[in-house]
């Protein structure tokens, strides 16, 4: 299933609420895993790791991967695969071809999308049946 949350632009609330949807999701389904998915690892500066902490983006760069209280967050870049195997993507800020190819990902059993721009999530609308996740 898709999901956007109802957020734009470097919006650390927005950011917060679909990772805490992904994660509910994950857990709902059985998965335990979600894929933080972003254009590349410069894109975890600002937003993210103001929202998370410098110490959990730092584990999540270096290690491809954190082991939080059984939930496993993966990180998933444009070129880096991971070792995610099955689970919800969170993708965040992603656009045009990227974002679909995270939305065609076979790993992906649903999909939390937090746009940037509203164009973008306007885009994305058009395209494809997804629920909206309220701030």
């Amino acid at each position: 299933m898709k999901y956007h949350v109802k957020s734009e632009g470097p919006n650390q609330e927005g950011f917060l609420k679909g990772l805490e949807s992904a994660i509910k999701i994950a857990i709902k389904n059985g998965t335990n895993e979600v894929a933080l998915a972003v254009h590349g690892k410069s894109n975890l500066s600002g937003t993210i790791q103001d929202a998370l902490d410098e110490t959990f983006v730092k584990q999540l760069k270096k290690d491809g991967f954190i082991n939080n209280k059984g939930i496993k967050i993966f990180l998933l870049t444009e070129r880096i695969q991971s070792s995610f195997e099955s689970g919800v993507i969170l993708a965040c800020h992603a656009s045009g071809k990227y974002l679909n190819k995270l939305i065609n990902d076979y790993r992906a059993t649903d999909i939390v999308y937090v746009p940037w721009h509203p164009d973008e999530v306007a885009v994305y609308l058009e395209k494809y049946d997804s629920q909206e996740i309220a701030l």
